[in-house]
């Protein structure tokens, strides 16, 4: 289905780059989103954020980067926008900006994905404390809890953190 030109149809490009982006088709998502953002400028923060997420799926760190910095200067609040930017941190090897991001990505309810990767990243730093605090966190949430035991263990943490997953099938 042909989604029609107008500023009037532009949630409906937004949403369809947005469906293109998780059906892992970030060139056409790109394309859908930028033909949004020509067609009403006041769509910028969920453009610059999906834009973001489409360029870091095709690899282009550094503009991916430069859209999610542009939608936080808009809304210093998108947990989405910094989530990605830290993990683009911590692939240009800033560590200690990849855990600002992810603190921020935080926003007082972390999940364990994001509790695991900021514990990698804090290991990496060798803030070995911190890392074992959100590896532990980590180890408690589901569906990941079984790979942060894992880590936590391997980091250091306590072997007990392994003892409620032996001898289940799923292990």
């Amino acid at each position: 289905r042909r989604v029609q030109a107008g500023p009037q149809r532009v949630p409906a490009r937004i949403n369809r780059g947005i469906a293109r982006l998780r059906a892992g088709q970030p060139e056409q998502a790109l394309l859908d989103l930028t033909t949004s953002l020509e067609q009403s400028p006041s769509s910028t923060v969920a453009w610059r954020l999906w834009s973001g997420r489409s360029r870091y799926g095709l690899g282009q760190f550094d503009a991916a980067a430069a859209d999610l910095r542009r939608a936080l200067d808009l809304d210093p609040q998108l947990a989405d926008a910094w989530y990605f930017l830290a993990i683009i941190r911590f692939w240009n090897h800033d560590l200690d900006g990849s855990v600002e991001a992810f603190n921020r990505a935080d926003q007082g309810d972390p999940s364990g994905s994001l509790l695991l990767q900021r514990g990698c990243v804090q290991l990496a730093r060798g803030a070995r404390p911190q890392a074992l605090a959100d590896m532990q966190a980590a180890a408690s949430a589901t569906p990941l809890q079984d790979y942060a035991a894992l880590l936590l263990v391997a980091a250091g943490g306590p072997a007990e953190a392994l003892a409620e997953h032996r001898g289940r099938d799923d292990w």
